[in-house]
């Protein structure tokens, strides 16, 4: 079912920033236009990993606006890029595409499995 805007989230401003367009406004009464609601969301992920979207992007500037890993640039991704964090610690790491988090990810941050990995490309090529 499809919510629509009603008249109250189209006749008032933005609660956070006082942007007062209604088509910057999710549907079914929003208080936060979207902007607002993306901000608060990628600052609520990057705070359990103890840092700001300032010191992302500090981090992703000190790193060329590359990935840490492939160090591909980031105007090839579609996605942005997103700070790695350690999953035992909860620290931050580096900036890295998609690709090379969610590789990661699924060998769990294990380095004898990526060079495994590595390994058994190498093998086989």
């Amino acid at each position: 079912m499809k919510t629509r805007k009603t008249v109250w989230a189209m006749n008032r401003p933005c609660s956070r920033c006082g942007q007062a367009d209604p088509a910057e406004f999710y549907a079914g009464g929003s208080a936060w236009c979207k902007r607002c609601h993306k901000d608060a969301v990628l600052r609520g992920r990057l705070k359990k990993k103890g840092i700001t979207p300032e010191d992302e992007a500090r981090a992703l500037m000190q790193q060329g606006d590359c990935c840490a890993i492939c160090l591909a640039h980031k105007d090839k991704f579609t996605r942005s890029l997103h700070m790695d964090h350690c999953h035992k610690t909860g620290k931050a790491r580096a900036v890295l595409c998609h690709r090379c988090n969610q590789t990661l990810g699924h060998a769990e941050d294990d380095p004898v499995l990526l060079r495994a990995m590595a390994d058994y490309i190498e093998r086989y090529t």
